[in-house]
């Protein structure tokens, strides 16, 4: 058998997940003195909060080695083989984790194989990678052709968002604060995005409104030169008026109803309250990479 693994932060709808047979090993959030699975969270409740989480910031953790060694262990035992399809390395070193304890593993059982995946961003990307990879497993293709499949949706997905409230990025170390003191006296809205898998931003405009017009003026342009298979509404804190008004947008261009996905709170307490859209085209989308030929499969 050929599993498909993940760490939570490709998506809040862990449902969906179990739906696709999709395993997840969960990163943490430290607040109010307690640490908690990403996957155990009451996501309303935290969202409900988040402004205000900026005055005494919770941080996040990885998964530890230990988990992911067990994961694999029990693979190697049952002769499963592994794709595992985790966040950007840059923002997380979660997947060197993974790639420290499938060696470990492998050491072990000379028989084991897995291939991990370097999503180079998060959310909505790594979920698309997710339902490629899976798509090809329930047509019978090879851990190979799997892993394949997960790099090229990682080609061809963007992620962006915008943040009311600079100060999560300045604290999570993901923004100057000189800059952010300038950007939020100017009232300059950053679209941020990942480029080469860290966040960056992609254009910045005065008012948030022009920053929604500018994201959908970006989707737009990317939906008509390279299609469109995937796609997913994200926001961070609460759901407001700007969220319907943006989903409503959204749904117009697209002639459906999308989906309005939280962030899990492990990314929203690095980007703060946000309103973004994630999705995943037929071809490449230029300008995700600026180097040639990211490593983006680990072969174990």
């Amino acid at each position: 058998m050929i599993r498909i693994m993940c760490d939570s932060v490709a998506t809040s709808d862990y449902s969906e997940l179990h739906d696709l047979k999709v395993d997840i090993v969960s990163l943490s959030v430290h607040y109010d003195g307690v640490d908690c699975l990403d996957v155990n969270m009451d996501f309303d409740d935290f969202n409900e909060h988040l402004a205000e989480r900026a005055l005494n910031l919770p941080t996040s953790s990885q998964p530890s080695i230990a988990s992911f060694e067990n994961y694999f262990e029990d693979a190697a035992k049952k002769g499963d083989l592994v794709v595992g399809i985790f966040m950007s390395s840059v923002l997380s070193s979660t997947i060197e984790g993974a790639i420290m304890a499938a060696n470990s593993v492998k050491k072990r059982f000379a028989n084991f194989e897995c291939r991990l995946i370097d999503s180079f961003a998060a959310c909505g990307p790594q979920m698309c990678a997710i339902l490629d990879a899976v798509e090809i497993r329930n047509e019978g293709g090879s851990i190979d052709e799997i892993a394949e499949a997960a790099k090229r949706a990682t080609l061809r997905s963007r992620i962006m968002f915008t943040p009311d409230d600079l100060r999560f990025l300045v604290l999570g170390g993901r923004l100057n604060a000189v800059t952010a003191k300038v950007a939020s006296r100017l009232k300059i809205f950053p679209i941020i995005t990942t480029v080469d898998g860290r966040a960056d931003a992609l254009v910045k405009v005065r008012t948030k409104q022009k920053a929604d017009d500018k994201m959908l003026d970006v989707f737009t342009r990317d939906v008509r030169e390279h299609g469109l298979k995937h796609v997913v509404i994200h926001y961070a804190g609460k759901k407001t008026d700007e969220l319907k008004a943006f989903s409503d947008r959204v749904n117009q261009l697209v002639g459906i109803k999308v989906k309005e996905v939280s962030v899990s709170p492990v990314i929203s307490v690095h980007a703060g309250p946000a309103i973004g859209i994630a999705y995943q085209c037929e071809e490449e989308i230029a300008g995700r990479f600026t180097k040639p030929n990211p490593q983006i499969i680990y072969a174990i």
